[in-house]
């Protein structure tokens, strides 16, 4: 996936690639009209056996993407993509503009359930699922000198002694 902040650019600001090992090359199979906004940073979730990939976008919000391979193409994925054609069925998950504000940087974690997001409000956000697949912030970091202070308001984000979530 590729993201760009050009103010020139038209329609989406987010398209998806696809290398053919056979052709040696990439091919553009995808973009997200979704996101018209400048993008920042993109970044996909670690694969661990899903039949589906996610893909999270930095631009004004924070957006959530999954893109499912189409049956017809995976049967195809030796003939190179056009734009005419989808390989992907593609749904975003999930909006956010919590961060009020750009946002710079999008982050999983190892088993890419876990969503970390830092904005230009100086707060770092960390997204999760939960059973019913809705997305929630769950917890709000604000960096300081001393440390890092979470906000009263969210609940706690559980870290059990000598587990790391990022």
């Amino acid at each position: 996936a590729a993201g760009c902040d050009d103010p020139n650019a038209q329609g989406s600001r987010v398209t998806i690639f696809e290398y053919n090992d056979s052709l040696r090359k990439w091919f553009k199979v995808e973009t997200l009209p979704e996101v018209s906004d400048p993008v920042c940073d993109v970044a996909f979730a670690p694969s661990v056996g899903r039949s589906y990939h996610l893909l999270a976008v930095a631009s004004r919000n924070v957006h959530i993407f999954s893109l499912k391979p189409l049956q017809s193409a995976i049967a195809d994925s030796d003939i190179p993509s056009d734009s005419a054609t989808s390989k992907f069925s593609v749904k975003e998950l999930a909006s956010f503009d919590e961060h009020g504000g750009q946002v710079w940087r999008v982050s999983w974690n190892i088993t890419g359930t876990v969503l970390s997001s830092a904005g230009s409000d100086g707060t770092i956000k960390v997204w999760k699922t939960n059973y019913m697949n809705s997305w929630k912030l769950v917890s709000s970091l604000r960096p300081h000198e001393q440390g890092i202070e979470q906000d009263a308001v969210l609940a706690p984000f559980n870290v059990h002694e000598g587990q790391h979530y990022y």
